[in-house]
């Protein structure tokens, strides 16, 4: 491998001595996770933050990795890209972009559809983090690390609004379709940022189905590697879930403050009892403002 990279497990004596080294050519993070970076033209170095606050890992990558680790005494073995056995194996993983969409199941509220890439120094910080398929979290747990993603892993988001989707629907896109642009379009944004990264989606058509909604557009990103629960085999479908759920809250959060009401997920009875008394309180054209209007739900609310 032209550009190794190795990680190591390190205590706070470990850590202040590395930073006491490179402290004159470090730079500022960009985010709360890194707690230590420092970068030249033949290596650069990480130190992140783990769960035990009494641990941290440091990471050495670049032409120079095995060199300078082995200069700040860490045991290195080749074959393993890893230390000594009291340091985790690093996981051997490849960058990758990922998309993934919420809203899609509820009656009130948006579609947002978002996509992340996930690279090999932002993954171990993931599995830290608990990432996985946003569903399998629950609000507060998707509020707190959210808010972490967005600040940790380069990501691209599209918020479709209520309004603009019943127009779309009732020029004749179905949702699948507008499901397939808005992904098209995040996954181009991130592709023309970091080009030639594996892209992951996770599936809701056939690939040729998929390709066929975006027949009309300029540009495709491609090839996309589809997965049904994608979110459980690729991170950075897992992050996308994430982020976009929790952007999703945060918008549900203002519609309810916007009506002083506590509006339901999903597209169940609960639904159905809460629009009727919606549609009491502020009159069947403003359900246009925050419902899908093409729901079956639509029908049982106005009967």
């Amino acid at each position: 491998m032209d550009n190794p990279s190795y990680s190591f497990l390190i205590d706070k004596t470990k850590l202040e001595e590395i930073v006491s080294f490179y402290k004159g050519n470090s730079s500022i993070p960009k985010n709360d996770y890194i707690l230590f970076s420092y970068k030249d033209k033949n290596v650069a170095i990480s130190i992140y933050k783990r769960k035990n606050p009494n641990e941290f890992t440091i990471l050495f990558q670049g032409e120079k990795a095995r060199k300078e680790a082995l200069k700040n005494g860490f045991e290195v073995k080749d074959e393993m890209k890893t230390v000594n056995k009291t340091c985790p194996k690093a996981p051997i993983f490849s960058p990758q972009i990922g998309s993934d969409e919420v809203g899609t199941g509820d009656y009130f509220g948006p579609i947002i559809v978002a996509a992340s890439f996930v690279s090999n120094i932002t993954y171990p910080i993931l599995k830290e983090l608990g990432v996985t398929d946003s569903k399998l979290l629950n609000d507060k747990k998707i509020k707190e690390i959210g808010a972490k993603l967005i600040n940790l892993v380069p990501y691209s988001e599209l918020y479709l609004p209520q309004e603009k989707y019943n127009e779309l629907s009732k020029i004749g896109l179905n949702i699948n379709q507008i499901k397939a642009k808005m992904h098209n379009r995040v996954l181009l944004n991130l592709v023309k940022k970091y080009p030639n990264i594996p892209l992951k989606q996770d599936q809701f058509a056939s690939a040729p189905l998929y390709y066929s909604y975006l027949s009309d557009e300029k540009e495709i990103a491609s090839p996309i590697e589809f997965k049904t629960k994608g979110e459980l085999f690729f991170p950075s479908v897992a992050a996308a879930s994430i982020i976009a759920r929790y952007s999703f809250l945060l918008k549900m959060e203002r519609l309810n403050k916007a009506y002083d009401l506590s509006f339901p997920f999903g597209s169940g009875s609960k639904v159905d009892s809460f629009g009727k008394e919606f549609v009491k309180k502020y009159g069947e054209k403003e359900l246009e403002k925050v419902a899908k209007l093409n729901f079956a739900n639509t029908k049982k609310i106005l009967i």
